[in-house]
C-alpha cells in the first residue's frame, strides 16, 4: 500500500497588503484575520505564513492564531520576507498549491517560478491594488473584501481589476 500525503495549502500573507494599514489596532487585525478565514479558509493541514512589519507584529501574530509570523520593516519589508519562503523553504516540494494574499507586482518572478514547478497558486488582492502582471500569472484570483475604512468603496471600480470576476466566498 502506498502511503499519499494529503493536500496542503500554503497560505503567504501579506497583512499590511490585504488590511490595507500598515499599523493596525487589535481590532482591525482580528477582522483581518477573520475576513481572511471566511473567504478562504485556512484547515489542516494547511500552513499560514503571515508577514507586516515590527510596528504591527504584536497585534497581527495575536490575531492569526496558528500562523508563523514574520516581520520585516522598511520599503517592501513584508513582501521580501515572504519572497525568501519561496526562495528558500523549498515549497514545491512540500505544498500542493500556495495562496497568496497580496496583490503586489514584486511577486510576479515568484509566482511563475512555483507555476513552473507544478504548483497550482492562488492570489488573494483587495480590489484596487492588484497587479496586473500578478493576476496574469496566477491560476486563479481571489478579491478580498474591503473592512471599512481602511480601502474606499471606489477602488471596487479600479482598473487594475477591470475583466477579473471574484471568486464566492467558501460555505462552512
Amino acid at each position: 500500500m502506498m502511503f499519499s500525503r494529503p493536500q496542503r495549502r500554503l497560505h503567504l500573507i501579506d497583512a499590511e497588503n490585504l488590511g490595507r494599514e500598515p499599523r493596525p489596532s487589535a481590532a482591525d487585525a482580528a477582522s483581518l484575520c477573520r475576513a481572511y478565514a471566511d473567504l478562504i479558509g485556512c484547515d489542516a493541514p494547511d500552513h499560514a505564513i503571515v508577514a507586516c512589519n515590527h510596528g504591527a507584529a504584536l497585534a497581527i501574530g495575536t490575531a492569526w492564531p496558528g500562523a508563523r509570523l514574520l516581520v520585516r520593516s522598511g520599503t517592501d519589508g513584508a513582501d521580501r520576507r515572504l519572497l525568501d519562503v519561496i526562495a528558500f523553504e523549498e515549497v514545491p516540494s512540500r505544498y500542493d498549491s500556495v495562496v497568496l494574499g497580496s496583490g503586489d507586482g514584486i511577486f510576479v518572478d515568484a509566482v511563475l517560478a512555483l507555476r513552473l514547478a507544478g504548483i497550482e497558486v492562488t492570489v488573494v488582492a483587495v480590489p484596487g491594488t492588484l497587479s496586473k502582471r500578478l493576476a496574469l500569472a496566477a491560476n486563479e484570483i481571489v478579491f478580498f473584501p474591503t473592512i471599512p475604512p481602511l480601502v474606499p468603496a471606489a477602488a471596487f471600480n479600479d482598473e487594475l481589476a477591470v475583466g477579473l470576476k471574484p471568486v464566492q466566498p467558501r460555505v462552512a
